[in-house]
């Protein structure tokens, strides 16, 4: 869609023990949440909209731009921390993010 930050479409990743199969449109300004139990795609689907994972299959796009060759000027606009709790408890969010 066009006011679509995000958008994936029949985007499959392939693992030995586990098969992603994704499609999800996230509109502007919306505020989502992935929830699921260890190994169920949650890193991995983040991965691949940050342009970290190749998925096998399927189409996605942030900002519009192709998931698979993100620009530069996506990625200055994009942040992301996976799968890392060992922050400092006297660090605020925005302490992080610097």
């Amino acid at each position: 869609m066009m006011n679509d930050v995000i958008t994936l479409d029949r985007i499959t990743k392939r693992y030995a023990d586990f098969t992603l199969d994704l499609t999800m449109h996230v509109p502007k300004d919306t505020i989502i949440a992935l929830v699921g139990v260890n190994g169920s795609g949650k890193t991995t689907t983040f991965r691949i909209i940050l342009g970290l994972a190749k998925p096998d299959t399927g189409n996605g796009t942030l900002l519009g731009a192709d998931v698979t060759r993100l620009p530069n000027a996506v990625k200055r606009d994009v942040g992301a921390v996976l799968a890392d709790t060992s922050f400092d408890a006297v660090f605020t969010g925005d302490d992080v993010i610097r």
